[in-house]
């Protein structure tokens, strides 16, 4: 190792070839000293150390895996922004007057088809997001149809579709493991549905009920099942205007098209879910046993199935139309004048 030494008087000494490292004179070669330092350049610098290269795997470090979707976030990318959607009354029921009361409804809560209903109020629901681009992997559609308790298979999906067809309710045309799917009228008349305003020539398709986004999120799904299902849609439809409604059980099978046990099992898994409330009313009945009273139960949806939280998301959804259209006139306005 070469070094450098100074003298006691300070001043430098030109290193020797005897001197450097202990070298033999005859076995070194020519060495040329750099110029004598100055005092302040014997003082060591701080070492610098550069950040090194990150490892491969660090280059990736900000793409983090995203998870799956669940059934309720699946089904919100495709629900209405404005925070509803509306469905015929005639789903639920016929005008009074008609020959026969029970419709849609009806036939498949006697049916058992849960999984059918739940699918045909999915695609109206979507209907405004698919219309430009129905195609969608059948395992797409059973997903929306899952919820945390209750999952759909895609033959479990299949069937739903095959029981909608033959109702008129869907039309679908099957390209490989995908489907497009186009919903029809509430009554199964075989016609294309199209958004109810009020405007239909036939009277039994002007009427129509709102029903919130909430419906499909799984805290309501996983604790409702057909009956309970059933009830909240007779509910919807009943509330339309009044925010109270009462009807006697025993009618329901005349009126809807399933039994007085099943509205009375609707009621209570309604109730258990906290979506009703009920106010016990005694009035006079001279056919009763009871001292000539009997009971009668008056209803009303709770949270945003209360009639007035879905007139107030209809408001604010027409406030946000008419503001858009107000913006964009007043942009075509600014454009003319420049």
């Amino acid at each position: 190792m070469f070094f450098f030494e100074l003298c006691v008087h300070g001043h430098y000494s030109r290193p020797t070839f005897a001197n450097i490292g202990g070298m033999d004179p005859h076995q070194a070669v020519a060495y040329r000293a750099a110029p004598a330092p100055d005092s302040d350049d014997l003082i060591a610098e701080p070492e610098t150390t550069s950040k090194a290269d990150p490892e491969p795997d660090d280059v990736f470090a900000q793409f983090v895996d995203e998870i799956p979707a669940t059934g309720q976030a699946a089904r919100a990318e495709f629900l209405s922004n404005r925070g509803y959607f509306v469905c015929r009354q005639v789903f639920v029921q016929h005008l009074d007057g008609s020959p026969t009361r029970p419709s849609t409804l009806g036939s498949l809560v006697t049916a058992g088809q849960l999984r059918a209903l739940l699918l045909y109020l999915l695609v109206i629901a979507c209907e405004h997001r698919l219309a430009s681009n129905r195609r969608l992997p059948a395992q797409t559609w059973a997903r929306m149809l899952t919820t945390a308790n209750y999952p759909c298979s895609t033959a479990q999906f299949r069937k739903a579709v095959s029981v909608l067809e033959e109702r008129q309710l869907v039309r679908a045309r099957w390209i490989g493991t995908s489907v497009e799917l186009w919903p029809g009228y509430e009554n199964g008349n075989g016609e294309a549905w199209e958004q109810p305003t009020g405007a239909d020539e036939d009277p039994d398709l002007k009427r129509y009920f709102t029903l919130p986004n909430e419906f499909f999120d799984d805290a309501v799904l996983d604790r409702l099942r057909l009956p309970g299902v059933a009830m909240l849609l007779v509910a919807l439809k009943e509330t339309s205007r009044d925010s109270t409604f009462s009807i006697s059980v025993e009618r329901y099978a005349a009126w809807y098209g399933f039994s007085e046990r099943t509205a009375e099992r609707g009621y209570r898994e309604l109730a258990n879910a906290g979506l009703t409330r009920t106010h016990k009313q005694m009035i006079k009945d001279p056919r009763s046993g009871r001292g000539g009273l009997r009971a009668r139960y008056h209803r009303t949806l709770l949270g945003p199935f209360a009639t007035q939280a879905r007139t107030d998301a209809r408001r604010r959804a027409q406030d946000s139309v008419h503001a858009s259209a107000r913006a964009q006139a007043a942009a075509q306005t600014e454009a003319g004048h420049s």
